[in-house]
């Protein structure tokens, strides 16, 4: 599914929503939507890690509106024998571009890491043998799995990092939306509270399979 009628964009319509607020929104990659939202010629992402040099340089929303265990996810003949971090060496390993997992895995250059561009390809390409395991968002994963009636074939790996995702809102602090700070704040924490958020990523994911 496109950028258009992907998570982020719901995420991003129910934010308007609840703002009574219009928005467009723009199809582009993730590279140039922090550059354009620097520059202030956007004004809101969301899926945004919390890192030093984007603290630096975006206007961060507290709290984080959801946090997300991460996992590793392999063939079946495959997923018992991947027991510890030392086991993904020789492993052609599916990673989401420009995506932040964990330390020492992001700065590990001696993995082989193939890059994917979808939840849905990385379960494909692991079925196809063309990668050997992957690593994704673990409820997620586990929903699309199930849609795809392929919950026989993939395992979470005995092996899994430790850390958890958390995933921001941020504005341009050349936006508009600095006035309304306060509201996003209240949105955010209403959303968390409610299980909002949990509630759409889960209906995307079972909507994916196309």
């Amino acid at each position: 599914m496109g950028f258009l009628n992907g998570l982020h964009a719901q995420h991003l319509s129910y934010l308007a929503e609840q703002l009574s607020m219009g928005i467009i929104i723009s199809e582009m990659p993730l590279a140039r939507r922090l550059l354009e939202l620097k520059k202030g010629n956007l004004d809101i992402m969301v899926g945004i890690q919390l890192t030093k040099q984007r603290q630096s340089e975006l206007v961060y929303i507290e709290p984080f509106y959801e946090s997300l265990s991460l996992s590793f996810f392999a063939r079946v003949g495959d997923y018992a024998s991947i027991k510890t971090y030392q086991d993904l060496e020789g492993k052609r390993i599916g990673v989401s571009r420009h995506s932040v997992y964990f330390s020492p895995f992001d700065a590990d250059d001696s993995l082989h890491k193939v890059q994917v561009s979808s939840l849905e390809q990385s379960v494909r390409l692991l079925l196809r043998g063309r990668i050997d395991m992957f690593i994704n968002y673990k409820n997620s994963t586990l929903l699309l799995v199930e849609k795809m009636a392929v919950k026989d074939k993939i395992f979470m790996a005995s092996y899994q990092p430790a850390d958890n995702i958390t995933h921001y809102v941020v504005i341009s602090d050349k936006s508009q939306l600095m006035s309304k700070q306060t509201a996003l704040k209240s949105i955010i924490s209403s959303g968390v509270k409610q299980g909002d958020f949990q509630r759409i990523r889960n209906q995307h994911y079972l909507r994916t399979n196309k």
